[in-house]
């Protein structure tokens, strides 16, 4: 019930403002009423000419939103419950449109009262929902400063802020409005919740409405999926799996790596030092390292148990879009922006090898199990295959799309490519050289994809916002997930049973057994 109340006294912040709406029948007078109830929080007197305007039209999402949150405060949760389901099953949803019709009247009413926290509140949401973030954070700073013990404004901050894609300083003001009304949990935590499976106005709306928002139930969490991991603030380019599968890395446009712990599900370091996006992550064999590439045009070696930067390789003239180590771990490979792959001695941090035979940019690197062979992909459509210690060419695969990406099977006998200008993905023969496979079934450029430890699975992340799961015998698609964002970077676990995605500037882990049990549709 609680939460109910409270998904209503927010959403209504939307709602109130349409009165300026085309079509809507409210003259001046009833808007200044109307105005002053809210202000006031009379809410007999919204209850009273909200049912008004709805018995003349019963579709008007200003009237419904208004009458639910009247009552819900006034404890009439049978009606309100009525209400919230035609939201629900009816999809009464707001978005930027209604946001630009929003703003008006949000201005209006803090002009009206200005020291009010709704009226303040009203505006930031205004903001948020037509994209102006600063303005948003403004308003819902001045919200807060008006009253620090109102549960409402320190919520409307955190989703302002989950609008500005700031997702851990939502949370904190998420727990912030818990802590000072702990009946408002339940509902806290299931519009956060809800929004980052569906990570839209319209989603977080849809997930916490209905009979579940009225017992406190969280939305339904879906098949397989064991953690959402929350801390990055832009999108996560790049994740590895430590060689034990108990430590996770993840990469993110925000600059920074962060660590986890995959059993607790938390995060144990932030590693800074980096200027600009980080492009690549990736875990040495035993562990002890990680080494990352990024858009600030340097490869930086980190120590994984002191958690601090050990190397700073800086040959490179543009950005480092991918690194690989050796299977040994004595060599580290890089490929950039500048056209070059770079090997470099891990030991002694200094350059050993340039290979310079790609016309188009590096964009992916990665060794062969047995350590003999590099593979490269490059955005003119070709992956060359390279002697590692002969530092030569010894093959090259044409015709395929740009910007591609390659990986090795677990015993090297095939190579797997995809693209972020096609949405196949490719299966090669690593020794004859030649193409053994067509896997089809995205719908937009596919970002990632990896090879489960036994090397009979293929897994993809897609721009289409789902993971596909490949037999990779069979050559066919037999299972699909769909996320709330696109999937930028997918890993296994080496012990097989999890599934770790970078999904928008969130990390998801998922049991691996569960969703290869997902249905394929």
């Amino acid at each position: 019930m609680i939460k109910l109340i409270s998904i209503a006294v927010i959403s209504v912040l939307v709602a109130l403002t349409l009165c300026s709406w085309d079509g809507w029948a409210l003259d001046s007078t009833q808007e200044n009423a109307l105005m002053t109830a809210v202000a006031d929080q009379n809410w007999q007197e919204v209850d009273k000419i909200c049912t008004d305007w709805k018995a003349k039209d019963s579709e008007n999402p200003v009237a419904i939103w208004l009458l639910l949150w009247a009552y819900a405060e006034q404890g009439k949760m049978e009606q309100a419950d009525i209400i919230g389901l035609q939201i629900h099953n009816e999809r009464i949803l707001f978005d930027e449109e209604s946001g630009k019709k929003i703003m008006p009247f949000a201005k209006k009413m803090v002009e009206a009262h200005n020291e009010n926290v709704i009226a303040w509140s009203l505006m930031g949401m205004a903001w948020a929902f037509t994209g102006m973030e600063k303005e948003a954070l403004e308003s819902s700073n001045k919200a807060v400063s008006l009253d620090e013990d109102c549960a409402l404004a320190w919520a409307v901050k955190g989703m302002a802020l989950l609008l500005a894609d700031s997702d851990n300083e939502a949370l904190k003001c998420f727990d912030k409005a818990k802590g000072i009304n702990p009946n408002h949990a339940p509902f806290l935590s299931g519009i956060y919740d809800g929004y980052k499976q569906t990570p839209s106005v319209k989603g977080f709306i849809v997930s916490t409405f209905g009979k579940k928002g009225r017992t406190g139930e969280m939305p339904e969490r879906p098949k397989g999926l064991m953690g959402v991991l929350q801390g990055h603030i832009s999108p996560i380019v790049s994740v590895a799996i430590g060689p034990d599968s108990k430590l996770m890395a993840s990469g993110s446009m925000d600059k920074t790596i962060r660590l986890w712990n995959v059993q607790e599900q938390k995060q144990v370091s932030l590693l800074e030092g980096h200027t600009d996006a980080v492009w690549s992550v990736v875990f040495s064999p035993d562990g002890k390292l990680l080494a990352s590439g990024s858009r600030d045009k340097t490869v930086r070696i980190w120590d994984v148990q002191g958690q601090k930067q050990i190397g700073l390789l800086q040959e490179n003239t543009s950005y480092v879009n991918s690194v690989a180590f050796s299977p040994d771990g004595k060599l580290l490979a890089s490929g950039s922006m500048d056209k070059t792959i770079r090997l470099w001695d891990i030991q002694k941090q200094k350059q050993i090898g340039l290979l310079q035979e790609h016309p188009g940019y590096v964009s992916s690197v990665a060794f062969s199990p047995d350590g003999k062979v590099l593979a490269s992909a490059s955005t003119r459509g070709a992956i060359r295959l390279w002697d590692v210690q002969e530092q030569k060419q010894m093959g090259l695969l044409e015709g395929l799309p740009g910007r591609n990406s390659v990986v090795f099977s677990p015993d090297g006998k095939l190579l797997a490519s995809g693209s972020i200008d096609s949405t196949v993905l490719r299966l090669w023969d690593v020794k004859e050289q030649k193409q053994a496979g067509l896997l089809k079934g995205h719908t937009d450029y596919v970002f990632s994809f990896a090879f489960s430890p036994d090397g009979k699975l293929l897994v993809s992340g897609s721009m289409d916002n789902t993971i596909r799961f490949w037999d990779v015998q069979e050559q066919k698609q037999i299972g699909l997930l769909n996320t709330a964002d696109m999937v930028w970077s997918v890993a296994f676990s080496p012990d097989s049973m999890i599934l770790v995605g970078g999904v928008g500037s969130t990390v998801h882990l998922w049991d691996v057994q569960e969703v290869t049990e997902v249905p394929n549709e």
